[in-house]
């Protein structure tokens, strides 16, 4: 005996567990029917009305604040007294997508800033 896991019209997920659990990945946004079936060794399903459960639910988007980056020294139009600059930043939002900073300074090349903390 084993378990048909079936979400919407998919093909039917096959667990050995008789008790259990299973995660769909990428799910789209919307109204789903998830739906569990006891099977026999055959592989038919049993026709007791209680061997087979459904559920109904709603999946919505996930809303992330986008990255967001600020220059926090030195202040904008400032003037700074002699050749060296400290420069400091701060990002926020989601930063799972970001890898690195790129830091520039005038015309010159960007330089890269690793690894960035989120």
């Amino acid at each position: 005996m084993h378990v048909h896991v079936q979400l919407d019209d998919e093909p039917a997920q096959m667990s050995l567990n008789l008790s259990g659990s299973l995660t769909f990945n990428s799910v789209a946004p919307g109204n789903h029917t998830l739906t569990v079936t006891l099977v026999d060794s055959g592989d038919g399903e049993l026709t007791n009305p209680e061997a087979t459960d459904s559920v109904s639910f709603t999946t919505e988007e996930v809303v992330t604040t986008p990255p967001t980056i600020a220059i926090t020294n030195p202040t904008n139009n400032s003037t700074i007294v002699g050749d060296t600059i400290n420069v400091s930043w701060a990002s926020t939002g989601d930063l799972s997508t970001v890898n690195h900073v790129h830091i520039q300074l005038d015309d010159e090349a960007p330089t890269m800033n690793m690894p960035i903390e989120n």
